[in-house]
């Protein structure tokens, strides 16, 4: 009887490796199965560059879900099922009225600059007005901006008045756009352990632009401001980039 001399063993991984060649078809881009051919998939996830090593670990990561208007964003009025705007061609003026602060002035001009890039909208801060302000008596194509220590009854204005800022927009006659606006900011109630001012101020002064209150918790722009919520979330700079007339809803 002729011996055969016997094959050297192989481990499992050289099995495997043997196993995982022998259904490869040449070439190694398409494998056969009960079924037919289909391709080998790719090391790392499908969606996500290529690693620059084998060893280096996907970066990819899920896309973000779609917004939601009513859920992440909302306007404060609708005209003919339009939100109400200001004029894109004009420019929009944000005065401090009443006495403030050195820092609040600075507040003021940082948060005018970041919304002034967000919408796209033509905003300028310009000499403060030495009287209170009166919310009913603000001039065309101004924002008025206040800092009490507490905020006064304004009844009208709900949903967007509350005990730390009270914010709004007035419209033109024939609701075709908002003509002015205010913020207020209640300092007696920001502080440690409660909203700062600067997210009072962005929120109230969202308001003023033309945004309403978000029901997502965690967006600024929700109706309740926690302090630990100080920036503009997705939500928040989604509906700001809209409220540019000139802005195109599958943009931002």
């Amino acid at each position: 009887m002729l011996v055969l001399p016997r094959a050297p063993d192989l481990d499992m991984n050289t099995a495997m490796e043997t196993s995982m060649w022998v259904r490869a078809r040449p070439g190694g881009g398409e494998r056969q199965s009960l079924l037919g051919t289909y391709p080998v998939p790719a090391p790392h996830l499908v969606g996500a560059p290529q690693p620059p090593t084998p060893g280096c670990p996907s970066r990819w990561e899920p896309p973000l879900p779609p917004l939601q208007y009513g859920i992440d964003y909302t306007f404060l009025r609708h005209d003919d099922n339009q939100p109400l705007r200001w004029r894109p061609d004009l420019p929009i003026t944000v005065r401090i009225a009443g006495p403030h602060e050195p820092e609040q002035a600075a507040t003021v001009d940082a948060v005018v600059a970041e919304l002034a890039g967000l919408t796209g909208l033509s905003l300028a801060v310009a000499e403060s007005w030495p009287h209170p302000l009166a919310l009913r008596a603000v001039s065309a194509q101004e924002i008025r901006v206040g800092f009490l220590a507490t905020l006064p009854p304004a009844r009208s204005f709900r949903p967007c008045a509350g005990r730390v800022g009270l914010g709004g927009a007035v419209g033109a006659p024939g609701l075709s756009y908002y003509t002015s606006g205010f913020a207020l900011v209640a300092t007696g109630i920001t502080g440690p352990h409660r909203p700062s001012v600067v997210a009072v101020l962005r929120h109230e002064l969202a308001h003023a632009l033309g945004l309403g209150h978000a029901a997502r918790p965690g967006l600024l722009m929700y109706h309740r401001i926690s302090d630990a919520t100080v920036d503009f979330g997705r939500g928040d700079r989604r509906g700001l980039f809209l409220l540019n007339e000139g802005a195109q809803p599958g943009a931002g």
